[in-house]
This record gives structure tokens, C-alpha cells and sequence, in this order.
């Protein structure tokens, strides 16, 4: 009942907070109007011990429990001050983020960028379900934050909200903004670890050799996206900054179909983790390829374009966009 309440709670601030502030950009600034600010848990047991001491001055009338009360007073009110101070004004960009595969965590990142000249310590992320990561931002630079999510399954990964806070200096206070950007990536299946070899029979659903020349050269071509880096021309785009790939002749290069089809006896999510498998190796190996799928077609091509193409589309095959 607890964790479900708890639960409650968070669903129902975060709602409040995006209807308040709205989706945000890929750059925010942290102003008075978006940090939050509330004491700690030591931070409310330091003001019980403060009134303590003060009601124990005002009965015996002892002026020097009357200062070392205010003395610590004035350190609670101080400490609040700083740690709202210590997020204003700060600039956060969303970082780039690599997609993972199946039960990987995704690397989110947060650029935090300092304009003042006043060092920032203490800012952290959080990320539910992850240990905090804390960084310091010096003056006038910047740092990056990391803000790893669990990744389960295959699809569109998408994070709602993620908060920055701070609790410097002493911990008594704890201020945090939150941010709604919109923070998103494509996981990849699970490449299965014990996949079959692919098939290599000619016909309709199987994999095919097609010809191509690797042995001889035999002339430039234009260059088009998805091709190896490896057949690209570097010299003849030094002289010219015209993209082209070198074409050869004389030996088979091999040209892979992996089909969806023509995998049986196991389940949708398998026969997508064998695909991953297929093509990761392919690449590696420097093969053209393509893959046939029940919604979904991508012609044989090689590189990193193309391998990122394909993963893409097993990652989001029957599923709604």
C-alpha cells in the first residue's frame, strides 16, 4: 500500500509539474520559477534540535544558548539560500545517446553549462531505479551528467521527466528542478548468443551470393549513403571533395538475405534476436546484406548506416509507431 501511494504521489506531481511548465526544448535554464525547494531529513532533524535549544535558552534564560541557537539558525536559513542559489541560472542541453540493445542500460546525457563565475558543486541526476551521479560544474564551463535508464526490452524508450537537484552545501536543504525534454531512443533487440548459421540456398525467402567484384579495380563510382568507408576513395576526394567508391572485379563478395520466414519452431522476439545476431555479424565481416521482414523491407547494403537501418527495423517491427 505504501509503494502504491508513493506511487500515486509521483504520478500526480509529475502531472502537475508538466501541466505547469510545459514540454521543454532541447536547452532549458534553471530559473527562480522552476527550482523547488524543500529540507532534508537531516535537514528537519537540525530545525527540531535548533527549537530545542532555543526553548531550552528561553526557560533557563542562558544568553549564550540564546546565540548558539541563533547561531544555528542563521546557518539553516544560510544553507537554503546557497543550495537554491547553487542550481539558478544553470543551462542544460540533452546530450546525445548511443541505442542499446535489450537489457542494456541507455546512456542519456545532460550538459550542464555554468555562466557564472561562481563554481556549482553537488549537482547530481536521478533516474529511477539508478545510483545518483554527482559532478562538479566549475565557472564559467561546463560538465555532463549521466542519466541511465533500464532498457528491458526492444522498441521506443521514452524517459518523461528526469530531475536534477542539488544538496549543497550541507545537506540540510535539497532543491531540484525537473525537466520534460524529450528524451527518447530506439532499443535494439538482444542479439541472440547461440544463433544458427544463416541460410545460404538461392531462392525466394532464402539467403543468396550475388556477385561483386573485390580482387581488381576497376573504376570510381558515386558515392551512396550506406556504402563501406572502407571502398571510398580518399585521394580522389582530397583532390576533387567529390565523394566516390572504388569498384573492383574478379571475385564474389557475398550478398546476404536474412528473412523473417525463414526462421521456424521459435517465437516473434526469437527469430528478431537471431536476425540482430545475423547482422551484427555481417557487418563485422564486411558482407552486403538486407532483411526481409513481415513489415518491413531493407535492400542489401553495408556500413554503418545501413547496419543501424536494419537494426532499427527489427527494433520496431510489429510494433505501432
Amino acid at each position: 500500500m505504501l509503494t502504491a501511494l508513493r506511487r500515486r504521489w509521483k504520478d500526480t506531481t509529475q502531472s502537475w509539474l508538466l501541466a505547469r511548465q510545459g514540454r521543454d526544448a532541447d536547452r532549458v535554464e534553471l530559473k527562480r520559477g522552476r527550482i523547488y525547494i524543500l529540507p532534508t531529513g537531516f535537514g528537519i532533524a537540525y530545525a527540531v534540535l535548533v527549537f530545542g535549544m532555543l526553548l531550552g535558552a528561553m526557560n533557563y534564560s542562558n544568553s549564550m544558548a540564546f546565540m548558539l541557537a541563533f547561531l544555528l539558525a542563521a546557518l539553516f536559513l544560510l544553507a537554503m539560500h546557497h543550495a537554491h542559489r547553487n542550481l539558478l541560472g544553470l543551462t542544460l542541453e540533452r546530450g546525445r545517446v548511443e541505442s542499446p540493445f535489450a537489457g542494456q542500460q541507455a546512456e542519456f546525457t545532460v550538459r550542464v553549462l555554468n555562466p557564472s563565475p561562481t563554481a556549482r558543486w553537488g549537482v547530481a541526476s536521478d533516474t529511477e531505479g539508478q545510483p545518483a551521479y554527482i559532478v562538479d560544474v566549475p565557472a564559467l564551463d561546463s560538465a555532463t551528467l549521466p542519466l541511465p535508464v533500464s532498457a528491458p526490452t526492444r522498441g521506443v524508450l521514452t524517459v518523461p521527466s528526469a530531475r536534477i537537484y542539488t544538496r549543497h552545501p550541507f545537506g540540510l536543504f535539497q532543491a531540484w528542478g525537473v525537466l520534460h525534454m524529450d528524451l527518447r531512443v530506439i532499443v535494439y533487440p538482444a542479439p541472440a548468443p547461440d544463433a544458427p548459421r544463416p541460410p545460404l540456398a538461392s531462392g525466394e525467402g532464402r539467403g543468396t551470393m550475388e556477385a561483386a567484384g573485390q580482387d581488381d579495380f576497376s573504376g570510381l563510382s558515386d558515392y551512396r549513403g550506406g556504402e563501406s568507408p572502407r571502398h571510398i576513395a580518399w585521394k580522389a576526394y582530397a583532390r576533387d571533395d567529390q565523394l566516390r567508391v572504388k569498384q573492383f572485379s574478379g571475385a564474389l563478395q557475398a550478398t546476404q538475405w536474412f528473412d523473417y520466414a525463414s526462421l521456424g519452431g521459435i517465437s516473434h522476439e526469437q527469430r528478431l534476436s537471431v536476425l540482430c545476431r545475423w547482422v551484427l555479424d555481417a557487418d563485422r565481416d564486411g558482407f552486403r546484406y538486407g532483411v526481409r521482414l513481415p513489415d518491413r523491407t531493407v535492400v542489401p547494403g553495408s556500413g554503418e548506416v545501413h547496419r543501424r537501418q536494419c537494426l532499427e527495423a527489427l527494433a520496431l517491427s510489429g510494433l505501432k509507431q
